[in-house]
């Protein structure tokens, strides 16, 4: 038997399910600071249970917080996408930019042993961007400068 049930500060959404009101033994219950909209339960044991039990979710209503339901205030629809956050999706975004950068310097790197060991790739490279340079230079010429 469950006799505390303390569910604050966990993002969830929506309302508060009616089958927690079958728990006849809860002496304290909290689900404060969460997404949560609708009417608590007044059923059983809930009427019991004080204001701060509900703290920080803007769209429940009901006696025990004295607030209406009645008001005019909307409560908005909330998207349900299997995933709340994007804090909990399947890449780390944080993790990716490091990997990427890291393995971006390394090729960087690697290419510049290469070229600074093996003197005949040093020097087909070199041949490989005068080659490009001159392309450039022509292309500018010829198309841009129209000489």
């Amino acid at each position: 038997m469950i006799e505390s049930l303390d569910l604050s500060n966990n993002r969830l959404s929506g309302q508060i399910p009616a089958q927690l009101i079958e728990l006849n033994f809860l002496s304290n219950f909290n689900v404060s600071y969460n997404n949560l909209s609708g009417l608590i339960p007044d059923k059983g044991q809930y009427s019991t249970f004080d204001e701060s039990s509900y703290r920080g979710n803007l769209y429940l209503c009901g006696p025990t917080i004295n607030k209406s339901c009645n008001s005019a205030e909307e409560i908005p629809a909330t998207k349900s996408k299997g995933r709340e956050d994007e804090d909990d999706s399947a890449i780390d975004m944080v993790s990716l930019y490091w990997s990427f950068g890291a393995s971006y310097v390394t090729v960087i790197l690697g290419l510049f042993a290469i070229l600074w060991i093996n003197s005949f790739w040093r020097k087909r490279w070199f041949y490989f961007i005068d080659a490009y340079i001159d392309l450039c230079y022509y292309c500018l010429n010829k198309y841009v400068l129209n000489q």
